[in-house]
């Protein structure tokens, strides 16, 4: 608007003087039309100046829209902003607030079944190591707290999650009760009832009893070989698989059915017991028997598979021989002249243990994640095993042979001499 006022008045004064200046007559017409000339060149300027002020001030509108566009736009972002951060905050009150829900209900759940625990102690809800570590709020202090933590450590967190819930695995207490149990009645109860009854026979029971034991030996062999042995383990060191795929729980339940075997085979020495054949509970008989379920329980709670397995394999298999052994020989005495490799059993048991060292000496060179402190364990075992075998073969074998042995150079040596006196004799005679 105000240049187009400048213009219109600049047009007007320059129109006024030429026109004052033709009509003009003299002097005086021609100094109005100067007049009026120098007023328009006046207003003239008037024009180029508005025209530099109309640029200065489009200018300075454009800067004005910049930078309120810009207030728009950091407004917008402070408010977008906003908006983000307040709905962060609301995501982490609602976690806070689940994870205190769930925290809630899990402190009001253990002090339901604390105080049941306590109300009804006949209801079969007896607190166990797993239930103690939980429910406790505070530990005990003190010998007796000092001891349920202990015991809390070594038989529920060190153990294999796994088998530890498994019969006979989560606490030590029956499997050594069964023991103690069968220990006291080999050694005293057994033989004080017997004193004077006849011996049982036992044939139909011995029969079905080595057969199971031969069908549960040939079963687990087959599992070793196919399952692990055979298939997928090292020979030189294997770790143990603690996943829950089917291959490493296949292992574990056949390390578990083992244990269960070595408590079955207890019945061996009850069977000597009821037969009066208490000469065949020896030293060897009575430790091999206590020992192996107490090895084979440590091995299915912490360690069921890897390395420690290898024992357990060739086991299997010699008792596949013993136990058919032991069959034949129940079936009756017309089979007894079949049955002159019974010493040979005795060999390979004592070829299982050199077996088991070497395999376990390998621990001691490699290492695959398998304990080695176990070797330090069974190395020592391994060789006294092999020691009592070999004992109990010298005697039973070896001397025995050399008694028979003597026994008929004495009764040949006794019959030459007769056969030499009944010649003297004839000759006295004769002359």
């Amino acid at each position: 608007m105000c240049i187009y006022i400048c213009y219109h008045e600049a047009r007007r004064g320059r129109r006024r003087g030429r026109r004052a200046g033709s009509l003009s007559l003299g002097l005086g017409g021609w100094a109005l039309g100067r007049r009026g000339e120098q007023r328009g060149q006046l207003q003239g300027g008037c024009v180029v100046a508005a025209l530099e002020a109309a640029v200065q001030a489009a200018a300075a509108l454009a800067a004005l829209v910049a930078a309120v566009r810009l207030d728009v736009e950091v407004e917008e972002e402070a408010e977008e902003d906003a908006r983000v951060h307040h709905q962060e905050g609301r995501d982490q009150l609602g976690v806070a607030a689940v994870r205190e829900e769930c925290v809630r209900r899990m402190h009001e759940h253990h002090q339901e079944l604390h105080l049941r625990i306590k109300q009804r102690p006949a209801s079969g809800l007896q607190p166990t190591p797993q239930t103690l570590g939980g429910l406790q709020d505070a530990p005990e202090a003190g010998f007796v707290g000092a001891a349920k933590r202990y015991w809390h450590l070594v038989f529920t967190e060190l153990a294999d999650p796994r088998t530890n819930d498994w019969l006979l695995i989560s606490s030590p207490l029956p499997g050594l009760t069964i023991i103690a149990c069968y220990l006291i009645f080999c050694l005293k109860v057994g033989p004080k009832f017997m004193e004077n009854r006849k011996p049982f026979q036992l044939k139909n029971t011995l029969i079905v009893y080595n057969a199971l034991q031969v069908y549960a030996s040939v079963w687990l062999f087959w599992e070793a070989c196919e399952g692990a042995w055979l298939s997928t383990y090292s020979w030189r060191c294997q770790p143990v698989d603690p996943s829950t795929s089917p291959e490493a729980m296949r292992v574990a339940r056949g390390v578990w059915i083992y244990f269960i075997l070595k408590i079955t085979e207890l019945l061996d020495t009850v069977f000597f017991v009821l037969r009066k054949k208490q000469n065949q509970i020896s030293f060897l008989h009575l430790y091999h028997h206590t020992v192996m379920p107490m090895i084979s329980w440590g091995c299915t709670k912490y360690y069921p598979g890897g390395h420690g397995t290898f024992i357990g394999f060739i086991n299997t298999f010699v008792h596949i021989i013993m136990y058919a052994y032991y069959l034949l020989s129940a079936l009756g005495p017309q089979l007894q002249k079949y049955l002159w490799w019974k010493k040979y059993i005795t060999r390979m048991q004592m070829a299982q243990f050199c077996m088991a060292f070497l395999h376990n000496t390998q621990l001691l060179f490699y290492d695959c994640g398998f304990p080695r402190w176990t070797a330090f364990l069974t190395l020592p075992n391994a060789i006294f095993f092999y020691y009592l075998f070999n004992d109990f073969y010298q005697q039973a074998y070896k001397e025995k042979q050399a008694r028979l042995k003597a026994a008929s150079d004495a009764a040949a040596a006794l019959a030459k001499n007769g056969a030499a006196k009944a010649n003297g004799k004839t000759r006295l005679k004769a002359e």
